[in-house]
């Protein structure tokens, strides 16, 4: 059991009772997966597997909380991952900007076969061989385009992520956000934090407005790691951050150029309407 009045509350959420719960809940279900991960680890041992065996822990998203599930924000893309390959270091932990597309290439290294020119992604072997000094991404993209087959969630969203700053590009800021339904459900998915955050809109108005805030985003985001970890304060529009600004639009555009990126949502829709038409 984990204690909700020992666990943390990030400042986006309000600190009651009920988040505290919500997050208590949420440690619990990362219990239970180290639990098993461990149970499997065993099993591996114990029939001589795990000598000759590739493990890799990923997640797939950030905790089905609003700003997280979903989202483009650190809490969302910040993703717990961890790996071990015979023979390779105990215990080390890298910096390194680590992204989803550097798994496939990582396997395929790992193998001794050929990793194709035309993925994106870069083996993590140096990094997993503990090699001190490797030339690697300064900065790691990131995109969202819908979260369900309902046209109405498809949003393109682009980020990039430096040690510094993080830059969001939404190409639909006149189209609502729509939160997904284990943020909000509390019957189905035993959400508890949206409804913590409506309830005590008085008392913690700014984590309120936090919420509010995301169904209508301005074009541009632009948060400074280093002194708003939380990302509470949107420096696009500041003058004094127009270089940081400018740097993360054209790293946007590099990539953009480079994989051949779309943002039209029209692109999307076209999939929905094949996928819906198959469907009937």
């Amino acid at each position: 059991e984990v204690d909700p009045s020992e666990v943390g509350v990030p400042a986006i959420y309000p600190d009651v009772p009920l988040v505290r719960e919500d997050i208590a809940g949420y440690y619990m279900g990362i219990q239970r997966a180290d639990a098993r991960v461990g149970a499997m680890l065993r099993a591996l041992e114990d029939s001589g597997r795990l000598a000759g065996s590739i493990i890799m822990f990923v997640g797939d998203q950030g905790m089905s909380f609003h700003r997280a599930k979903s989202s483009l924000y650190h809490l969302g893309q910040h993703v717990p991952a961890a790996m071990w390959v015979p023979g390779g270091p105990a215990g080390q932990r890298r910096i390194e900007f680590v992204s989803h597309v550097d798994y496939a290439p990582t396997l395929l290294d790992l193998a001794g076969l050929d990793v194709p020119a035309t993925m994106q992604g870069h083996s993590l072997r140096p990094l997993l061989e503990g090699r001190e000094s490797v030339d690697w991404r300064g900065y790691v993209v990131s995109e969202h385009n819908a979260h369900d087959p309902n046209p109405e969630t498809i949003l393109p969203q682009r980020t990039v992520i430096g040690d510094r700053f993080q830059y969001i590009r939404n190409y639909m800021p006149e189209r609502r956000y729509t939160h997904t339904a284990d943020q909000t459900d509390q019957e189905l998915w035993k959400a508890l934090t949206y409804r913590a955050v409506l309830e005590s809109r008085d008392e913690w108005p700014e984590q309120y407005a936090i919420l509010t805030d995301m169904d209508f985003r301005p074009m541009e985001e632009l948060y400074d790691l280093h002194t708003d970890p939380a990302e509470l304060r949107n420096l696009a529009l500041d003058d004094r951050y127009a270089f940081a600004l400018n740097d993360m639009r054209g790293k946007l555009e590099d990539w953009q150029r480079e994989f051949d990126d779309v943002t039209d949502p029209e692109y999307y829709l076209h999939f929905r309407r094949r996928d819906a038409s198959a469907a009937d």
